[in-house]
């Protein structure tokens, strides 16, 4: 069984996991631009561009994927370009496909069972397979007749009453 992933050239990436189910998601990036005149144009994780000029500001690369830009009245604000981007699709038929940082996918299901009270004495359990079983719960009832006696009532309506009152007889040797 094979899987694919392709890269569309747009920013989107297609999954194609083993059994044929087709997946598409987008990578989100970060930029900042120098505009070649003075301004530069960072872009978020949502697509917003904030152009800002760098002659009324300062922008300092921190050499570690940072920007520290601080405007003219010293405000300052530190901008990470090292965002590391996790995704979580649902793929609408109770699969799930994850891409990590490193961009491991890994798709996986989630399972569903059910357990209905049919109220009627009965319970319909479906399995993960969507195999469903009822079965009839209905019990064994006893009710204590406060004289000493007890009625059980078994699943197939018979019924039988137990008398506690005997004498009890201790056999000593």
């Amino acid at each position: 069984t094979v899987t694919t992933l392709v890269d569309n050239g747009d920013g989107s990436f297609t999954y194609t996991s083993e059994d044929g189910t087709v997946t598409t998601f987008t990578e989100t990036l970060t930029t900042l631009v120098d505009n070649g005149n003075g301004t530069f144009t960072y872009t978020n994780e949502d697509g917003v561009a904030t152009t800002f000029d760098s002659k009324i500001a300062t922008v300092v690369d921190n050499t570690d994927g940072t920007y520290t830009i601080t405007d003219d009245f010293g405000t300052s604000v530190t901008i990470d370009t090292n965002n590391t981007v996790t995704t979580l699709v649902d793929n609408g038929d109770g699969s799930f496909t994850y891409t990590s940082e490193d961009g491991t996918v890994t798709t996986f299901t989630e399972t569903l069972t059910t357990l209905v009270d049919n109220g009627n004495g009965t319970f319909t359990y479906t399995n993960e397979d969507g195999v469903a079983t009822t079965f009839d719960s209905k019990i064994a009832t006893v009710v204590d007749n406060t004289d000493g006696t007890y009625t059980i009532t078994d699943d197939f309506g018979t019924v039988v009453t137990i008398d506690t009152n005997n004498t009890v007889t201790t056999l000593v040797d």
